[in-house]
């Protein structure tokens, strides 16, 4: 019994096992182990991030939709926000809200937008030009007087026009050579033209009497380094370049958010190279083969040289209180965008327009006045009177080559509205 115990004892003990589980193994589990925690842990954070690439760039496509939107409809409705106030606006049910501010920019106006979405900001900044409801292609205030074409001169558009209507005219020889003298519907006008907005000449005369505003950063003339590109941005304050008594522009480039300034006279030279900036000044001159993009305001007389061409938007704009006003070109020039003469003292009947052969203006023509017109124009004119003057005689209502043409601007174009209260806005350009 104790033999039998003791050999099978000795057999338990001595069976060898098939496989044993080596020490470096363990390690090796480990680090495996190991190594798909972290493969297991990017793969996660790898997909978390994409999720939220996937949020942010939904959210951006959302703001920058809602900001297109609420763009779409301040240019629909002018009403919604008026210059000088910010409104914030939302647009859709649980939609993030958009802050539009609106403020004037000489003839034009500056809309921003702004949006957030917890850190996520987006702005935008827009100039944006006026544009009246469909209106005439001429009106002529009603002075008991006939309106007497001669020559190559068309009318395409309708137009309101004195009681005693529209006729085929005389002078040295001429007449009418056209077919048709109004391409269009004739209604009769008033006596006085639609009154023309007083912000205009606010704006201006606000800088004239020195009266900047928070938003205005003055500098001097000689400050600005000639020979150099200044760009100025519509996101910072508007930059007043102050020239003093009188100014001669020349080997200077500006562009943006700025205003020069002067009490007298300001003389703009090929050499100067102005891109959406504001001119100011009792007077000013711009001299021959100048081309550019710029407002200018003036108080007295601005005088348009030859071969100029100031491209869109420009605005030539002379309000005055005081004195008659006088805006003249040289031959062969060209403005497209507008061009405002205008006295608050309705006793200043004699502001003057004078256009010469083959000059070209393209937008809203209102000249509280006379206007010596032999070029052409597409878009509208205001005015009291036609005059023409020569040695032999004095010729009133009447236009020798002159064309107006209501239908050939395009869709997208806008100018400034007369009341200040548009149908609608079109947009100039995106501000930087």
């Amino acid at each position: 019994m104790k033999i039998l115990f003791s050999t099978y004892q000795d057999k338990t003990f001595r069976t060898k096992p098939q496989c044993r589980l080596r020490g470096g193994a363990l390690y090796f589990a480990i680090l495996v182990l190991l190594l798909l925690s972290v493969l297991s842990s990017f793969f996660i954070l790898l997909e978390r991030l994409w999720n939220e690439e996937d949020v942010q760039y939904i959210k951006n496509v959302e703001l920058n939709d809602r900001m297109e939107s609420a763009a779409e409809w301040l240019h629909a409705k002018p009403s919604l926000v008026h210059p000088g106030e910010t409104k914030e606006l939302t647009l859709f049910e649980d939609s993030v809200p958009v802050a539009i501010s609106v403020r004037p920019w000489g003839m034009l106006r500056i809309a921003s937008y702004r949006t957030q979405w917890h850190r996520m900001e987006k702005e935008y900044t827009e100039l944006l030009a006026a544009e009246d409801e469909p209106s005439y292609a001429l009106y002529l205030t009603d002075q008991n007087k006939y309106l007497s074409l001669v020559g190559q001169s068309s009318l395409v558009g309708n137009c309101q026009l004195p009681h005693l209507g529209i006729r085929s005219g005389n002078i040295r020889g001429r007449t009418f050579e056209g077919e048709k003298l109004v391409d269009g519907t004739v209604s009769p006008s008033d006596t006085r033209l639609p009154a023309l907005s007083e912000h205009f000449q606010d704006f201006a005369a606000a800088y004239l009497n020195g009266n900047f505003t928070k938003q205005d950063s003055v500098i001097a003339l000689s400050k600005i380094e000639r020979n150099g590109l200044h760009q100025f941005s519509f996101h910072h304050k508007t930059c007043v370049i102050n020239c003093g008594g009188s100014a001669y522009l020349d080997n200077i480039q500006l562009e943006g958010n700025a205003v020069v300034l002067a009490r007298d006279t300001l003389v703009v030279s090929p050499g100067a190279k102005l891109k959406n900036t504001i001119l100011i000044a009792r007077v000013i001159r711009v001299e021959d083969k100048v081309t550019g993009r710029f407002q200018a305001f003036a108080t007295t007389e601005i005088t348009v040289g030859k071969d100029c061409r100031l491209n869109y938007p420009s605005f030539l704009v002379c309000l005055n209180n005081r004195t008659t006003g006088k805006i003249t070109f040289g031959k062969k020039s060209t403005v497209i965008g507008g061009i405002a003469l205008n006295g608050k003292n309705e006793e200043h009947k004699n502001n003057l327009l004078f256009l010469d052969e083959d000059d070209h203006l393209a937008g809203t023509v209102y000249v509280n006045g006379d206007v010596h017109f032999t070029g052409r124009i597409d878009g509208r004119l205001y005015c009291n009177r036609f005059v023409i003057d020569t040695p032999r005689a004095f010729y009133e209502n009447i236009i020798v080559d002159g064309i107006i043409d209501n239908t050939s601007t395009p869709a997208s174009f806008g100018a400034f509205s007369v009341s200040d209260q548009p149908f609608q806005l079109k947009q100039v350009a995106i501000c930087q």
